[in-house]
């Protein structure tokens, strides 16, 4: 298969880091919205499960964060996750943006064959 002009795919990836670098949890989609972030709580849950910790996850203002399915998604974890909002439009204050931004800058004329293919590719 060979990568043709105009079929530019998007990948959102949701992810967390723990404090003193013990762990991450990052969940790649093809879309950003309520589902997928849905997905990336599920996977703090098992997480969380594993540790035994409370969680503080920092958001942006984010549709998909934002939206009535996530905010009781949030809501339903109120026991160990301790969400902090950020201020709209200022992705300079989650440190998470700094290593998102090699993907963004350098890796957007990235070709593959397929979804799975790119991901893997700017990530080694």
């Amino acid at each position: 298969m060979l990568p043709v002009v105009g079929t530019n795919r998007r990948v959102t990836v949701f992810g967390s880091v723990e404090a003193l670098g013990r762990g991450r949890v990052e969940v790649m989609c093809e879309g950003q919205d309520s589902a997928c972030f849905s997905r990336c709580l599920e996977v703090l849950d098992r997480r969380r499960r594993e540790t035994g910790r409370e969680v503080f996850l920092v958001l942006d203002n984010g549709s998909c964060h934002t939206s009535k399915v996530s905010r009781a998604a949030l809501a339903e974890r109120g026991e160990w996750l301790h969400v902090i909002w950020l201020s709209r439009y200022s992705p300079h204050l989650n440190l998470k943006e700094r290593e998102w931004r090699y993907p963004k800058r350098d890796a957007r004329s990235h070709l593959a064959d397929g979804l799975r293919e790119f991901v893997d590719g700017i990530l080694a």
